[in-house]
């Protein structure tokens, strides 16, 4: 896996599934890295020098850099195994939210289109109206012509 292309996590749940399983411990000597089946997962480069006892992160160290060898043990399979289902989850609720926004953008649009329907409808209801009692006057206004003799 190389830094320079997207991260592929089926290339990495693969990866994690094949490795030996976590969690990962520097042993008490301090050379080697350990499964939880206390296998060793691989060690220190150096090992002639003596141990030290790393001032920062207080373990009994071979390690040439003591984090280094920390991370590796906190980044264990069953840690990226969890995380790639963290992920997961997350993508399929954002994939879930975006369906929702979608489907709430669309009933917005329905209801603005039917409320723009019924404004029309009003505007032409108000002008028939108009029209009517226009209508009805001037039927008023003949039959009033009639009744005089």
């Amino acid at each position: 896996m190389t830094t320079n292309k997207p991260l592929d996590l089926q290339e990495l749940r693969t990866l994690a599934a094949k490795a030996s399983p976590g969690p990962w411990w520097i042993d008490s000597h301090g050379h080697s890295m350990s499964d939880r089946n206390h296998k060793t997962v691989f060690q220190a480069v150096d090992l002639v020098k003596p141990a030290f006892r790393n001032p920062e992160t207080g373990n009994l160290s071979h390690w040439p850099n003591d984090w280094d060898a920390s991370f590796i043990a906190a980044a264990n399979p069953e840690t990226v195994l969890s995380l790639l289902d963290t992920i997961e989850t997350l993508q399929a609720k954002c994939e879930q939210l975006r369906k929702d926004a979608e489907l709430w953008e669309s009933i917005h649009d329905e209801i603005h289109r039917r409320a723009d329907k019924e404004h029309a409808l009003a505007d032409q209801c108000d002008f028939d109206v108009t029209i009517m009692y226009e209508d009805y006057a001037a039927i008023d206004a003949a039959m009033e012509k009639e009744d005089k003799p």
